[in-house]
C-alpha cells in the first residue's frame, strides 16, 4: 500500500467531500433547521455553529476522505483497479454514514425527504471522492 498517494487521494477526496458538504448546506440548511426546530424550540442556541464546529467538520471530511483512500487501496488487490472498486468502497462508506446519520430521521429531527437529498448528496460526493482517490493511486 502506498500510503503517500493513500495520504494524497484522502485529501483530495476530503477536500470533493467538504464541497458537496457546503453545496448541501446552502440548498438545504433553512429546510434542515426548519424541521429541527419544530421539534427542538431553542435549537438554534443549542446548536450555534462556530468556528470549533466549523474545524472539527472540515477535519472529519478529510478523515473520511482518507478512509475512502485506504479502502480503495485495501480492496485494488482483491477487486482490482478501476470503477468497481471505487463503487465498492463508495457503497461500503455511504451505507455505514447513512446508518449513523439516521438517527435524525428517526428522532423526528429531520423529515424523511430533509434526510433523502442529504443522503443523495453524500452520495455524490462520496462517488466522486472515491474516483479522485482511485484516479490518484493508479497514477
Amino acid at each position: 500500500m502506498n500510503i503517500k498517494k493513500v495520504g494524497l487521494g484522502g485529501l483530495f477526496a476530503g477536500l470533493i467531500l467538504i464541497i458537496v458538504n457546503v453545496l448541501a448546506q446552502l440548498l438545504l440548511a433553512e429546510r434542515a433547521q426548519r424541521e429541527m426546530y419544530a421539534v427542538i424550540p431553542d435549537a438554534a442556541e443549542r446548536l450555534a455553529i462556530g468556528a470549533a464546529a466549523l474545524s472539527a467538520g472540515i477535519f472529519m471530511k478529510i478523515v473520511i476522505g482518507i478512509i475512502l483512500a485506504w479502502l480503495y487501496a485495501a480492496l485494488r488487490p482483491r477487486f482490482g483497479s478501476g470503477v468497481r472498486t471505487a463503487a465498492i468502497v463508495t457503497l461500503i462508506v455511504w451505507v455505514l454514514g447513512g446508518i449513523f446519520s439516521s438517527d435524525l430521521m428517526f428522532l423526528g429531527m429531520m423529515s424523511g425527504l430533509t434526510y433523502f437529498t442529504i443522503e443523495v448528496f453524500q452520495l455524490l460526493g462520496l462517488i466522486f471522492g472515491t474516483l479522485v482517490c482511485a484516479w490518484i493511486y493508479t497514477k
